[in-house]
This record gives C-alpha cells, structure tokens and sequence, in this order.
C-alpha cells in the first residue's frame, strides 16, 4: 500500500492497493490492482483492475477483468 519503484516478479497473486504507486515492470500470475501504475504488466492468469486503479503502460493478460470507473491507458 505504500510506493514502489523496481521489477516485481512471482508465482503468486499481488495485490496493489487503494493509494499504492508502483512504477516499473511486474511480471505474476495474477494481479489484482486498486492503485495506480505506471510501467509493464504480464500476468500469466489475469489482470483485476478495480476503482480507483489508474494502469499507465503495456498490459498483457489471457484474462482482464476491469470495473467501471477504473482507467487504463497506454504510456
């Protein structure tokens, strides 16, 4: 919940906060975000993306789900 500026990579689920910042390249099996990003994202299983989730970048996913009111948009 906090900021994080790197490379994440995992097996596992991450979650990203209401009022969490990350900057840079995340590669997981499932992320779940309620913050904001700005960078990569692959997820091997799917991308949430829920209000008030702002993804700045590249996002690859078989599955995105994205709740209305969150916002997506390309670097």
């Amino acid at each position: 919940n906090g900021a994080f500026r790197g490379e994440i990579f995992s097996d596992g689920i991450l979650v990203i906060g209401e009022g969490a910042e990350v900057e840079g390249k995340i590669e997981v099996d499932c992320v779940s975000i309620r913050g904001k990003v700005n960078g990569t994202i692959h997820a091997r299983t799917r991308i949430e993306m829920y209000p008030p989730a702002e993804v700045y970048g590249d996002i690859t996913a078989p599955a995105l789900v994205v709740q209305e009111g969150a916002v997506d948009r390309k670097s």
